[in-house]
């Protein structure tokens, strides 16, 4: 997860090997930018709005900070030869971020609690795959939408 200069949040969400870590070091030396952490931040609704908090829990990368940001936009990561998006539907959107939690799978009301919670987060960001190329083009296409 990542804070831009102007506050807002974006996250990127995969699996192992899907570009987390690689997409956090491409925005390290971006002035302005806070890299909250490479592997694992926290979402928390407060009100309408979806917040995103820095873990200790790094990834490869071995960035972590403190601090959170309100979350504008999820991107579902994925090499690809050339930098695009697709929309990701709200269906599918709570699928791949069930896909990447911890869902309290021992308790049906947890359970029941996480899927209400993720169909608030897809419902409040927008999300898309990113198909990018592991370098400086990713960072100013994201920029660029």
């Amino acid at each position: 997860g990542i804070v831009s200069p102007d506050g807002s949040g974006t996250l990127f969400a995969g699996q192992s090997g899907a570009g987390k870590t690689t997409m956090a070091k491409l925005w390290i030396a971006e002035p302005g930018v806070t890299i909250l952490s490479d592997e694992r931040v926290v979402l928390r609704q407060e009100g309408d709005d979806i917040w995103m908090y820095g873990t200790p829990w790094h990834g490869d990368g071995r960035i972590a900070n403190q601090g959170r940001a309100r979350l504008r936009r999820i991107f579902f990561l994925r090499h690809a030869a050339r930098n695009q998006l697709a929309p990701v539907s709200a269906t599918e959107s709570i699928a791949r971020l069930f896909s990447c939690g911890f869902a309290p799978f021992h308790d049906r009301g947890g359970l029941d609690y996480t899927l209400a919670f993720l169909e608030q987060v897809a419902k409040r960001c927008a999300c898309n795959e990113l198909g990018f190329r592991p370098d400086q083009s990713a960072v100013d296409f994201v920029r660029g939408n």
